[in-house]
């Protein structure tokens, strides 16, 4: 996730005041719209160089529904872009977030030809010992084992219907119970 260094000062800031002044707009409008100007360049002006972008853009990306043109010169009147339609300062407001960037596009294009090169060496070493490469892993689940039937084993369910409602407690015969009671009285004897 990216970042921008953000001041509590920045309200208060002679730049954001004469931005809240041109744009006749509160405070909270101007460090808005400049927030949202920053946050828009970290993905679509990395380098803070705006001179590309088209103001009708640059307006959009900080929500100012009025004219664009009016909203970017008021930005650089303030000191918020330079005349060159560079951000001012940028380096100092994305701390250092581009270096960090490129160095980590630099370690992960060397992971991936170090991760290249091995999986070359092994197809290589596979194919001179005559074994067919491995098959991609597969992530379906695997088969069930068939599982063998004894021949006595019938084809019909464990339990039968018993036509009674789901979910109804099966009823209890009294000849049922007499076993067991037979069987208690006998061991009580």
């Amino acid at each position: 996730m990216a970042w921008i260094e953000l001041h509590q000062t920045l309200p208060t800031h002679r730049k954001i005041m004469k931005l809240r002044r041109i744009l006749k707009i509160k405070t909270p409008q101007a460090v808005g719209h400049v927030a949202m100007l920053w946050l828009w360049s970290i993905d679509n002006a990395p380098d803070g160089d705006l001179s590309k972008v088209d103001v009708e853009d640059i307006a959009e990306a900080c929500e100012w529904s009025r004219n664009a043109a009016t909203f970017v010169d008021a930005m650089k009147e303030a000191g918020l872009i330079d005349a060159d339609m560079k951000l001012h300062d940028w380096d100092e407001y994305t701390g250092g977030l581009m270096e960090k960037r490129e160095d980590r596009r630099k370690k992960d294009r060397e992971r991936q030809a170090r991760y290249r090169a091995k999986k070359a060496a092994q197809r290589a070493a596979q194919k001179g010992q005559g074994t067919p490469p491995a098959p991609p892993p597969s992530h379906d689940p695997p088969e069930p084992p068939e599982r063998d039937r004894d021949e006595d084993e019938d084809d019909f369910p464990a339990s039968e219907p018993t036509g009674e409602a789901e979910g109804a407690e099966p009823e209890t015969s009294e000849a049922s119970e007499e076993p067991e009671e037979a069987a208690a009285e006998t061991a009580e004897e």
